[in-house]
């Protein structure tokens, strides 16, 4: 009788799997939640490197303004295999926050749906 194929394991809750250290995530009180409406993505073939560049404007995004500041609050230089986790995650995480969005949303129809039917269905 053939072996089955035996499933990787999974890391744990840190990111550790077997044979990996675990990872402990520290993070001082000192440090600042900023937040970020440009991105600039980089790449270079000869370093190995991705670079990620936040930047946070000075005034909103929108016709009334021939020009804003962008003030720069990160920058990342990632190997290839860490920018392709972090794509990894961010693209299951928005696809997590999608949903809740749209069950949210419809949620929220459903009781503006009952409110307007006077409750009854």
């Amino acid at each position: 009788m053939a072996k089955r194929p035996t499933k990787p394991k999974k890391p744990d809750a840190a990111g550790a799997s077997k044979g990996a250290p675990l990872v402990k995530y520290l993070m001082p009180p000192s440090m600042q939640l900023l937040s970020t409406d440009v991105a600039i993505i980089q790449h270079s073939v000869e370093r190995g490197l991705f670079y990620l560049t936040f930047f946070q404007t000075r005034a909103p995004l929108d016709e009334h303004f021939s020009s804003v500041d962008a003030d720069c609050v990160a920058r990342l230089a990632l190997t290839p295999t860490a920018m392709a986790g972090i794509v990894g995650l961010l693209n299951s995480n928005l696809g997590k926050y999608r949903a809740g969005a749209e069950a949210e949303l419809a949620k929220m129809d459903a009781e503006e749906a009952g409110h307007s039917s006077g409750g009854k269905t």
